[in-house]
């Protein structure tokens, strides 16, 4: 009986820990990984098996062997420099794997000065921007795209939709001017009005390597060059986006009677036997006014009479008791919108590009905008084999309202400094503000940004080149290139009289 309970427990244990079941059926599956270029191996590549963390490398001579669980067919065989494979192993026990090479960035070719360097051979501080990445964000300048897309590289813009921005190469380098040099197809330009569309590659210089450029390019070196057509069939592109913008929430403002207390505590504080406010009144809890102008005016006051209204003498403002939220009555939700086409192609003899771009951005500050209208054209000629003339030109016209806001006077710093108890407007609806006494100096933000209404800052500018060049040896080319830009600024202002 002992022996047939013996016998029992070893054929039990046998199955669990022999039975196929428990560990499932492999199969091994060998094979040679090689450069599909030259056929040759391909060693350290790695090889594993899908949706499993089994995993072998091959040897010198590309090959591998490799256990796959029952249930996996398939084979993923990866190496540094080379595109990852995946093969199937369905009713196979031997493969042969074949691995392309991939492009390195570091054969970029990267325009650096009076010349072109694959980037592995720049031995200076050069970062090459992404230009893919320009187009995806919807900005109404080229400073504003270059934001964050290039290391040491550092953007401080107004916030203004087309406004100019600061640009710092590696921080501030010098005490006068830091912008660095912009040059667009060779020529000294700028980033502000520059189409991102147009854009084919942009490269930032930042230490000797801008030293070609003499001292003006002592604080860096942009470089751009725009797009050129190529040969082939005609090709047409479009690309647009739309946009909105939702202003922040601003910051908390004390409400007029918040405000109150907090200046009959500071009186009391201050040992002030009796506290009060011209604003606000007497006591613990302060009672507000009904009207501001005149100064602390109530209900049936003869000076409140509005028979005596008077914008220059008696300007009647009847209190916001409620408060004014200022930032939220000089801002909006603003739209953007931007639309490129262009038409490009070419042949052996001759290569053209044509494109037109329009912006329409809105700012969310009232009556803030940017309208830009572009064309550009870039064509190259073909004289003989080894002679080709060209030219790049960029032509647009903007009309872009801009007020100051990094001023003491910015409707958005006033939009803090104003007191929430003033109204937009007065009771003759003219606009409301600080002629009241004891109210500071700020002014009715509102009327500031509605006032620029009728602004118009209007901007043409022509700018480009004409160039000749030839190839004299085989790895040495002249080139001639003549450029400019012309530039045409007016503007309407309309002052008026801050009766309030």
């Amino acid at each position: 009986m002992l022996k047939k309970l013996l016998f029992g427990i070893c054929a039990l244990l046998c199955c669990i820990f022999l039975s196929p079941q428990v560990f499932g059926q492999q199969k091994t599956i060998t094979g040679q990984v090689s450069n599909a270029k030259d056929n040759s191996p391909v060693g350290l590549a790695t090889v594993s098996v899908k949706g499993t963390k089994v995993a072998v490398s091959t040897g010198a001579n590309g090959e591998f062997s490799i256990n796959v669980p029952d249930g996996k067919s398939t084979l993923v065989i990866s190496s540094i420099g080379y595109g990852t494979d995946e093969v199937s192993i369905s009713g196979r026990t031997n493969v042969i794997v074949s691995l392309n090479e991939t492009t390195s960035s570091l054969n970029e070719v990267v325009v650096t000065g009076y010349t072109a360097q694959k980037k592995k051979d720049i031995t200076g501080a050069v970062s090459v921007v992404n230009v893919a990445g320009l187009k995806q964000v919807p900005v109404g300048t080229g400073e504003e795209a270059l934001q964050g897309r290039a290391s040491g590289v550092t953007i401080i813009t107004s916030g203004q939709p087309g406004a100019a921005s600061d640009i710092r190469i590696r921080g501030i380098t010098a005490f006068g001017n830091n912008q660095p040099l912009v040059l667009v197809d060779g020529v000294q330009g700028s980033l502000t009005n520059i189409n991102a569309s147009d854009i084919e590659s942009m490269q930032v210089l930042k230490d000797a390597s801008a030293s070609i450029y003499g001292v003006r390019g002592s604080n860096g070196v942009i470089v751009i060059t725009t797009k050129k057509g190529k040969s082939g069939r005609a090709k047409v592109s479009y690309d647009a986006y739309y946009g909105r913008t939702q202003p922040g929430k601003g910051i908390d403002i004390a409400t007029p009677q918040q405000e109150a207390d907090a200046i009959w505590l500071a009186q009391r504080n201050s040992g002030i036997a009796n506290p009060s406010s011209k604003q606000y009144g007497k006591g613990p809890n302060p009672i507000l006014p009904d009207f501001i102008t005149p100064t602390a005016s109530f209900e049936g006051d003869p000076n409140a009479d509005i028979s005596k209204y008077n914008i220059n003498s008696n300007q009647i403002t009847r209190a916001n008791k409620g408060g004014t939220n200022w930032y939220d009555e000089i801002t909006r939700t603003a739209t953007a919108q931007n639309h490129n086409i262009s038409v490009s192609g070419g042949s052996d003899k001759s290569s053209y590009l044509f494109g037109m771009g329009y912006i329409n951005q809105e700012g969310i500050a009232v009556n803030s905008y940017l309208k830009r209208y572009s064309v550009r054209a870039n064509t190259q000629f073909n004289i003989k084999d080894k002679v080709r003339i060209g030219e790049n030109a960029y032509i647009y016209y903007k009309t872009n309202p801009l007020f100051g806001n990094q001023s003491e006077g910015s409707p958005f710093l006033t939009a803090f400094r104003e007191s929430p108890i003033i109204p937009v407007y007065d009771i003759a609806g003219n606009y409301a503000g600080t002629k009241s006494q004891d109210f500071g100096n700020a002014r009715n933000p509102y009327a500031d940004v509605a006032r620029t209404a009728n602004n118009k800052n209007n901007n043409w500018n022509v700018a480009g080149n004409v160039y000749a060049e030839a190839d004299i040896l085989k790895h040495f080319t002249v080139r001639s290139s003549f450029g400019g830009e012309i530039n045409n600024y007016y503007y309407y202002n309309f002052n008026y009289t801050g009766y309030e």
